[in-house]
């Protein structure tokens, strides 16, 4: 193909040329005229060029990597990537790459067939793709390495991503269900939203998350596009991966007390046996939920067959009603408890559903079922109060009286998924105690009364704490003692509960405490606690040009000091001969005038006798 540029430089010269040699003066003119034009067009194809090459270079500077916590698997079931880089120097790996845009659709089809074999895979238990998003400078040298350092870099130089668009391609047969799977992006990206793409050397990078919806078995092939701009420029780029699909909880995990209760997609007959038949007769019962990758659960929900139990559900999901929460390799606790308003037993049934993107995905879900025993009521000789320095509350808060929460601590009605309305205030009254960000540590002092001496509690099982798990995470440290009822001794009335917070970002969270007490009613504590995102300590380590540089500028400095001290040394010590040359000459003499003549005799060896105060010396 004839380059646009060459061919204006010809139409624009060579043609005017022969025009000129060959044609009449008007013809003459006229070609010079549209010489001026066609010099005009080839400029343009000039800057047009240029600017498309400074396009090339702004894709040069996005780098798209796979978290490497969930990386992806080697074509046809292979291992899986060592490397996680999807796009790199504004190229997409093997892997990842895309088909050429002016392919038919047969011979999209046919691309597919073979696509499939090298394209990177998503295997079937993961629901969601986290890509991590960072600007870099492939033609950055030593001094502007060692002006990052130091400098910010102009606004010119930002990269952002918009317009993000997700194609899905279906492998094998079409059926009625339509595609294999539906994906989009968590935070939506149209082509009127820009997202800052974080440089390599800032912290945390730009994250960017690929939710899927498994609609039946099978796989099919991801594209992902967006579009990179800077101030002036931008370029579309385009990765692609396979997404393999299955229905069901195959990769669940569910225990309880270190017992199996689900696993393989399947309810373990051990436990279901002695759950539906002998029950249990615990305050809550503690389950704990992994899987090999991510899924996404709507909150659980529990329900009770009789009206003499009510049941809630309570872990790191409160106020996530809507959103759900992700479950993954580490280990997540729930916890389903109870509220029994007489004697008798009910069937609680706990049911794990999966978060769907779209109403036209079909719901998965289980369902686990089991015998609950009641016959508790409330332990009326617990009191609790607050001791927080610096909250927006007294010390010594006053939290729970005769054994119930206190209006402005207890949980609203609504919050979570709660069946128990005995259990939360119907007032909706605010929280009474809010913590700071300062504060890392929260502790509640159990006082029991003198008339429970005689009864005193048991805190059995351990605590709860419930929370949201995007703003923070909170822990018991140190739990309230265990009594053993079965020995007639005295005990302690204090009892210490301490809750500790590692905060994630700014926000709030509501923070719940849950105290079981054995044969008796659960009591809930709630109030907020405010966060703040903490700081990125950034190290202070040298890179190999900062310090070469550096020690350039050291060794400079020290030879340009030696030079210094040397030449003041030389001038002083020339100085400092001739002084003692004349200075030995008054006790030389003794007490008498001494006259130097303009030429004195060489003498062999210098004048050592010294000159007194009181010497006088004439210099004719």
């Amino acid at each position: 193909m004839v380059n646009p540029l060459m061919r204006a430089t010809w139409a624009a010269v060579i043609v005017p040329a022969l025009l000129r040699a060959t044609q009449p003066r008007s013809l003459v003119a006229a070609a010079e005229g549209a010489e001026t034009t066609l010099v005009a067009a080839a400029e343009e194809a000039e800057t047009t060029q240029a600017a498309v090459a400074e396009n090339v270079n702004i894709a040069k500077r996005l780098l798209v990597e796979a978290d490497d916590h969930w990386p992806f698997s080697a074509p046809a079931g292979g291992p899986e990537l060592a490397d996680v880089k999807l796009l790199e120097a504004g190229v997409a790996r093997n892997s990842f790459a895309c088909a050429p845009d002016n392919l038919t659709e047969a011979e999209i089809l046919a691309e597919l067939e073979t696509a499939a074999e090298r394209l990177a895979v998503d295997g079937d238990s993961m629901s969601a793709r986290k890509l991590i998003l960072s600007s870099i400078n492939p033609e950055e040298g030593v001094l502007d390495v060692f002006r990052s350092g130091w400098a910010k870099k102009p606004d010119e130089e930002r990269l952002t991503v918009s317009d993000a668009r997700i194609a899905i391609r279906s492998l094998g047969p079409s059926t009625s269900e339509g595609d294999v799977v539906y994906a989009e992006l968590e935070d939506r990206l149209p082509n009127t939203s820009f997202v800052d793409v974080a440089s390599s050397s800032e912290s945390p990078l730009t994250p960017m998350t690929v939710l899927y919806d498994c609609r039946r078995e099978g796989k099919a092939v991801v594209e992902l596009r967006l579009a990179v701009r800077s101030a002036l420029h931008y370029q579309d780029i385009c990765i692609r991966w396979l997404k393999d699909c299955a229905r069901g909880f195959r990769h669940l995990e569910i225990k309880q007390d270190g017992d199996l209760v689900f696993s393989q997609g399947e309810v373990d007959t051990a436990w279901k046996k002695r759950m539906t038949t002998d029950g249990t007769h615990d305050l809550s019962t503690k389950l704990v939920l992994k899987t090999s990758g991510i899924e996404r659960l709507l909150v659980p929900k529990a329900s009770s067959d009789q009206r003499l139990l009510w049941v809630g559900v309570l872990g790191p999901f409160l106020s996530s009603s809507d959103q759900g929460f992700e479950l993954t390799s580490q280990p997540s606790e729930i916890s389903v408890y109870y509220t029994c308003e007489f004697a008798g037993h009910a069937t609680v049934t706990l049911k794990l559903e999966k978060a769907r993107l779209s109403e036209a995905s079909q719901s998965d879900f289980i369902e686990l079922p089991w015998i609950k025993h009641c016959g508790n009521v409330e332990y009326k000789y617990i009191s609790a109060f607050f001791k927080v320095d610096g909250a927006s509350g007294n010390a010594g808060l006053e939290a729970i009286r005769d054994g119930r929460a206190l209006p402005g601590f207890a949980l609203p009605c609504g919050t979570g998924d709660h069946d128990s309305e005995v259990d939360c205030d119907k007032s909706a009254a605010p929280f009474l105690l809010t913590v700071p960000e300062t504060e890392k540590r929260t502790s509640i002092d159990l006082h029991i009364d003198k008339k429970g001496s005689a009864e005193p509690p048991v805190f059995q099982p351990e605590p709860d704490i419930s929370y949201d798990s995007r703003v923070l995470r909170a822990e018991i440290v140190r739990g309230p003692k265990i009594s053993n009822p079965e020995k007639n001794k005295p005990r302690n009335s204090l009892h210490t509960v301490t809750v500790k917070y590692t905060c994630f970002k700014d926000g709030d969270s509501t923070i719940m405490l849950t105290l079981h007490v054995l044969a008796h009613r659960t009591v809930h504590l709630a109030w907020t606690k405010k966060c703040k995102e903490p700081k990125v300590k950034r190290g202070k380590a040298l890179t190999a040009p900062q310090a070469m540089l550096i020690v350039f500028f050291v060794c400079s400095a020290i030879g340009i000091v030696i030079c210094l001290i040397f030449c003041c040394c030389s001038e002083d010590d020339g100085r400092g001969v001739l002084a003692k040359e004349y200075s030995g000459m008054g006790n030389y003499w003794g007490d008498e005038d001494v006259e130097l003549a303009e030429q004195m005799p060489p003498r062999e060896k210098p004048i050592r006798r010294a000159v007194s105060d009181d010497d006088e010396v004439v210099f004719h």
